[in-house]
């Protein structure tokens, strides 16, 4: 009986052992954790968040404490929303933004932001100034000058997030207009190159008919200042008939008297 009340008593004390030996190695397991690459630990206990972050790699915490993991990696999020142009079309703009989490606003955003960052402090505010950027631009006007869209939405979002975000990068990759509207641009810009057409061809007889009256005038002043050549030189007749004579004397030459010289049709010269 005796040997019975040992054996029990054993018994107990080597499950009191076992037992212990569990809760530590339970309690070890439960104080630590790990931080993966790209990610900073957000420490909290009941619910209640640490000032502090934790580095990526093994963390030893106690045992009632969770560790939130936040990535701090760049981020490429694509996106679209509905807009107004400033004449009143409608247009929905397709973009791409890169962010980041900063360091220094891993606990800010968890506390204040909690779920995805994007969903619930970047996107609304985003979209809010992009819809801003467009309601000072034509529609037409959006479609040719989507960077100036990027730089003025950017420069806007910058200046309402602050600190809490770093946006590396936002594109515009598309602004979609309705249907009746693509068909009225196209419709003004096959007007417009038709213009641009007739204006050319405008152009170009303006600047033929140019070169005709700059050829005329010249010939004319050519003209005339052959003329005067001629009236203060009359021999000059004479010589140019000479040049132009094919080797048969001609029927008739008249010339002035002045020359001293004539030709007779059988072909010999005489002085007068």
């Amino acid at each position: 009986m005796k040997r019975k009340r040992k054996d029990v008593g054993n018994e107990m004390k080597i499950g009191f052992v076992i037992v212990c030996v569990l809760v530590i190695a339970i309690g070890g397991i439960m104080s630590c954790s790990t931080v993966p690459a790209g990610h900073k630990g957000v420490l909290t206990t009941f619910g209640k968040v640490h000032g502090d972050v934790e580095p990526e790699g093994l963390v030893i915490k106690a045992p009632w404490t969770r560790v939130h993991d936040v990535s701090i990696q760049q981020v490429t999020v694509t996106s679209k929303t509905g807009c107004y142009s400033s004449d009143q079309q409608q247009l929905e703009v397709s973009y791409a933004v890169l962010y980041r989490i900063p360091e220094t606003k891993v606990v800010s955003i968890f506390r204040e932001y909690p779920g995805d960052p994007f969903a619930v402090l970047i996107k609304p505010r985003i979209e809010e100034c992009l819809k801003q950027v467009m309601s000072t631009m034509r529609a037409e006007d959006s479609i040719t000058k989507r960077g100036h869209v990027k730089d003025e939405t950017l420069l806007k979002l910058n200046a309402v997030l602050g600190d809490l975000i770093t946006i590396n990068d936002l594109s515009i990759t598309n602004i979609d207009l309705s249907s009746e509207l693509e068909k009225a641009i196209e419709r003004k810009q096959v007007a417009e190159q038709q213009a641009l057409a007739m204006n050319y061809e405008l152009q170009r007889a303006k600047k033929a008919a140019e070169i005709k009256i700059v050829d005329a005038t010249a010939e004319a002043e050519a003209i005339t200042i052959r003329g005067e050549a001629l009236n203060k030189s009359p021999s000059v007749v004479m010589l140019n008939a000479i040049e132009k004579w094919n080797g048969i004397a001609p029927a008739t030459l008249v010339v002035g008297s002045d020359t001293g010289i004539s030709l007779i049709p059988n072909g010999h010269a005489a002085d007068k």
